[in-house]
């Protein structure tokens, strides 16, 4: 049989695990809104990215119309043959599908972009 006091402690630290793995959401499930440093940052990166994605993607489709008509409609060729993230990122400059304060390229922004530029080109050959 245990000792009374060694049954306490043992509870109370399974307890602490328990409330701050719910608490801080290290299991996935939803908490009680307390988050550690990575998390929030994350959160907060996520959240920017959502908010400033359709701006740079209007800024990547614009960027690319602006091209020669040539370059643009074989561009626009290989996007529609593009099978991956990094063929269709080729067609695009770095700077293009980056978010503002970042190194390197989005994928996300990459996809969105060439969505972006495909359905144009599907609603001007429409009109």
């Amino acid at each position: 049989m245990m000792h009374p006091v060694k049954a306490a402690i043992w509870s109370a630290i399974a307890s602490v695990a328990v409330v701050s793995a719910v608490e801080f959401n290290w299991l996935g499930i939803p908490g009680l809104g307390f988050y550690t440093a990575g998390g929030a940052e994350r959160l907060a990166v996520a959240r920017e990215h959502a908010a400033l994605t359709p701006y740079v993607v209007a800024d990547c489709v614009e960027k690319f119309k602006a091209q020669p008509t040539a370059v643009v409609a074989a561009k626009r060729k290989a996007l529609e043959n593009a099978n991956y993230t990094y063929a269709r990122e080729q067609q695009f400059e770095p700077a293009w599908v980056k978010f503002p304060g970042e190194h390197s390229t989005s994928d996300e922004l990459v996809e969105a972009c060439a969505k972006g530029i495909l359905e144009s080109g599907k609603s001007a050959a429409i009109k």
